[in-house]
């Protein structure tokens, strides 16, 4: 299977939040529906810090690691330039699930404390089922991690779910992540991860 890795652009959107809605089963935004996800990493990706890479096999795209330079008032911004287009993408979902607003405000609002502020991170990682244990997930991450160094960055940080989520856990340290503490965002258990990332 010939996998091509490249830069990710605001128009692959679609190919994206499909990708997120079958991979991401259960998770909360998952279940604001794949307009939603589109519109989401649509402002991703057009923003000035946005960075993703895809995985291609021929035209599909089968895994993607997707960014941001600066973590610090990121998702601020995405709010204040794509707030409306979110909430309206997600309008259908949230009637059935008032309170999905509050927790849909609190994710965007979460913060990972500040000893890391003005540190890249990661946003999110994912890889077509099928094409798992290909090492698909590890290629896209390090074009993500090269792509932090030539825009001469030494760090970066992620989150990820502490319970339920083994395969995660242990991808990030054997992919030399260093767990730095446990937090809460919401009623939600998280890991945080961080890299020195080699210059």
């Amino acid at each position: 299977m010939n996998i091509e890795i490249r830069r990710l652009t605001p128009a692959e959107a679609h190919p994206i939040a499909a990708l997120h809605y079958s991979a991401f089963k259960g998770f909360f935004l998952t279940s604001l529906g794949q307009p939603f996800l589109k519109e989401f990493y649509k402002a991703v990706l057009m923003h000035k810090n946005g960075i993703g890479f895809g995985a291609f096999a021929g035209n599909d795209l089968v895994g993607f690691a997707i960014g941001t330079q600066q973590n610090t008032g990121f998702y601020s911004d995405i709010l204040k330039t794509n707030g409306v287009g979110l909430l309206l993408k997600a309008l259908p979902k949230l009637i059935a699930q008032p309170k999905g607003v509050f927790r849909l405000v609190k994710s965007f609002g979460s913060k990972v404390g500040t000893t890391y502020q003005h540190v890249p991170m990661l946003l999110s990682i994912c890889v077509d089922q099928a094409k798992e244990s290909k090492g698909i997930g590890k290629n896209v991450l390090v074009a993500f991690e090269k792509e932090l160094i030539k825009l001469a960055y030494d760090c970066l940080i992620l989150s990820t779910d502490t319970h339920d989520n083994f395969y995660a856990n242990q991808f990030y340290h054997k992919n030399n992540y260093t767990f730095v503490k446990s937090f809460f965002q919401g009623k939600r258990e998280m890991n945080l991860y961080y890299k020195k990332l080699i210059t």
